[in-house]
């Protein structure tokens, strides 16, 4: 549920009994770079960086990596530079 809520984009590459259930609420999969439109904790994650200043910074922390991804990817869209810190990040 708590996927479902940041974005439906994470349900489908959820393999589990729950989560083909879930998808079965939908159409058809949810894609294309728009991803945030299927999500509001995304389009307000979106707005939020568009109307920072030059100078503003933004902390964002998530249990899932997957939700890191695509905050990754609206940064990536609205040319914000970014520091991604996750368990993947080598040790000094």
């Amino acid at each position: 549920m708590r996927k479902l809520l940041n974005s439906p984009n994470l349900l489908f590459e959820d393999k589990s009994d729950t989560a083909s259930i879930a998808i079965g609420a939908f159409n058809g999969q949810v894609t294309g770079e728009e991803i945030w439109n299927f999500s509001n904790k995304l389009l307000f994650t979106k707005q939020l960086i568009e109307h920072m200043e030059p100078s503003d910074k933004l902390i964002i922390v998530s249990y899932f990596t997957q939700t890191l991804d695509l905050i990754e990817r609206i940064c990536d869209a609205t040319n914000s530079k970014f520091l991604r810190l996750d368990g993947q990040v080598a040790a000094v």
